[in-house]
């Protein structure tokens, strides 16, 4: 049998009383919105849960991200995330949220958390579809026009749906990158040591050939 002294009674009374109710049904406490922020970019998935289905988990995270306030906060935990958590999707979608209230915050971190043409893809997709901003905006054009055009070919020859999809959306001049914007909309392989070298493994029979080119124009496993 417990003993009841008023130590315990005070102690008990110390203990601060749950101020809500966690999916499972049990008391739980509200978090400030900087743990909120961090909880979503760090642990964060958009898949069904076994108390909540995916589409309502996608909302509720996106409304964590809109309370937050603190625009700089959002920005480095967004980088954080990305860089330290290993995380991508909910990262991205904070970038999104992020180019939605500062085009110059998102312009100083886009590549931090855009690493790829892969997480440009997710980029657009999100931004698309309307659950966070309105579309794809000039801010957000220029910027990937920039990287397009400091893009290598390696990353052209390894996502090339992901980079033809950056190409439609920003539209940006053949001159800005000839090689890979040749290459995405025309095929071309000439004048690129790495893409003539792709071509060789796409056309040759000669096996020999064919591995020369490879290690010759350090191709990805993907191709």
């Amino acid at each position: 049998m417990k003993r009841k002294t008023v130590w315990r009674k005070l102690r008990q009374e110390a203990i601060p009383k749950p101020e809500k109710v966690n999916k499972e049904g049990f008391p739980s406490y509200k978090r400030t919105i900087e743990e909120e922020v961090l909880a979503v970019l760090m642990t964060g998935t958009t898949a069904n849960l076994f108390y909540v289905k995916a589409e309502e988990n996608i909302k509720e995270m996106l409304d964590v991200l809109r309370r937050c306030n603190d625009l700089q906060f959002l920005a480095k935990a967004t980088v954080y995330a990305r860089n330290k958590g290993f995380m991508r999707t909910l990262p991205i979608a904070s970038l999104v949220e992020i180019s939605r209230r500062s085009p110059k915050v998102f312009k100083e971190i886009a590549n931090e958390v855009c690493q790829n043409p892969h997480d440009w893809q997710q980029f657009i997709d999100i931004a698309r579809s309307k659950t966070v901003r309105s579309g794809v905006g000039r801010a957000l054009k220029e910027k990937m026009i920039k990287t397009i055009a400091s893009m290598a070919t390696y990353h052209a020859v390894k996502y090339p749906k992901a980079v033809e999809d950056m190409i439609n959306i920003a539209r940006p001049r053949e001159d800005v990158n000839p090689a890979v914007i040749n290459y995405i909309k025309k095929k071309v392989h000439e004048g690129d040591e790495q893409l003539e070298a792709l071509k060789i493994v796409k056309t040759s029979d000669n096996e020999d050939e064919i591995i020369e080119a490879i290690e010759r124009g350090r191709l990805p496993y993907e191709v």
